[in-house]
């Protein structure tokens, strides 16, 4: 349940910055702010997206704590 509401929440992310940088580019009035919270939103939902798949990826079970190494 919780790696599919991180996907939609993601995508939904995309998608509204996209939407953002199409309206700005298509009032065609400079729309600095525009074009930098669409690239923002852009940019948070693909690495939302891409660290939530790293993350299901690294812990296919429950990881084992690391040993301690003894001195010689």
């Amino acid at each position: 349940m919780r790696n599919r509401a991180t996907a939609v929440l993601s995508l939904v992310l995309i998608v509204v910055g996209i939407v953002a940088i199409t309206r700005t580019v298509q009032a065609g009035v400079g729309g600095g702010l525009g074009l930098i919270l669409g690239v923002l939103l852009v940019a948070a939902g693909v690495l939302r997206l891409y660290l939530a798949t790293i993350s299901a990826r690294s812990r296919p079970g429950k990881a084992r704590p690391a040993r301690k190494r003894r001195s010689p």
